[in-house]
């Protein structure tokens, strides 16, 4: 899992297995939402649109390619914790 608390850098066309968490989110989504999970070789905004710019606004960085690559040999996948409310929590 990486922590994020140090770099790890890559040879060009190096290609590895990624493992990281995402922050926690208090989002409650309804029947029939979208979840989109946007993967980026640099800082998109300056700021968080969620939080401002805690702890500071973002250093610039250059742009990154990344290159992702999945299928039968390479599975992929999104695991997002589901925790019910009201008449659908869990027992």
């Amino acid at each position: 899992m990486h922590t994020f608390a140090h770099s790890q850098p890559l040879s060009p066309g190096e290609v590895v297995p990624v493992e990281l968490a995402l922050g926690p989110s208090a989002t409650a989504f309804r029947h029939g939402d979208r979840i989109r999970l946007v993967i980026a070789g640099r800082q998109l905004a300056p700021r968080n649109p969620l939080y401002g710019s805690f702890p500071a606004l973002y250093a610039p960085s250059p742009p990154a390619r990344c290159t992702l690559h999945w299928g039968a040999d390479r599975p992929a996948r999104l695991r997002v914790p589901v925790i019910g409310s009201g008449d659908n929590a869990p027992a």
